[in-house]
């Protein structure tokens, strides 16, 4: 065995870190897949109250469950940061050209696993099962709505030649 001075022990190891959870893209779309149904089958519930020829009764109404990537990493038990790590390091090794197939292979996995999140979430708020506004604030969308001027729409409109612009300042002295 070869002797090392002071503390070098590490280097005598064959593989530095420890191995990903879920190294096998095959294994994690299953598992997300695992949680994707258990949300379907666990929606959150709301009591709401039921009027019908005089009667009043309180009804569950149940409401969904949205996918998130904070409930499916406690779901999987790995940190908030699995993910976002994964994906930095294998598109760094994609970029290098030292990933080897299997590597590529979790990349995409984990990409549609965020795609699958993403557009459950955007689907439930475009039909009103889930709030429009924390979507899109999750989701990095905008509304961008001018809360300066009054309420009053901005119409900015960009013309490729003189005479255009022309045509609109007319229109624009009509109005």
């Amino acid at each position: 065995m070869e002797r090392l001075s002071g503390n070098q022990l590490w280097r005598l190891r064959t593989k530095h870190g420890r191995d990903r959870i879920f190294g096998d893209a095959d294994v994690l779309w299953g598992e997300a897949c695992k949680y994707f149904d258990w949300c379907d089958r666990h929606p959150w519930e709301r009591v709401e109250l039921v009027k019908y020829q005089g009667y009043a009764t309180e009804t569950e109404v149940p409401l969904g469950r949205p996918y998130s990537m904070d409930g499916l990493t406690v779901y999987l038990g790995v940190s908030e940061s699995y993910f976002r790590t994964a994906k930095s390091e294998l598109r760094a090794k994609i970029e290098k050209g030292k990933a080897s197939p299997a590597e590529v292979s979790l990349l995409e996995t984990i990409e549609r696993i965020e795609q699958t999140v993403r557009s459950q979430q955007i689907e439930g708020a475009m039909v009103g099962v889930f709030s429009a506004s924390l979507t899109a604030r999750l989701n990095g969308l905008s509304d961008n709505v001018n809360l300066s001027n009054g309420n009053e729409a901005i119409v900015r409109v960009t013309v490729r030649d003189q005479e255009t612009a022309d045509y609109l300042d007319e229109l624009e002295d009509l109005l």
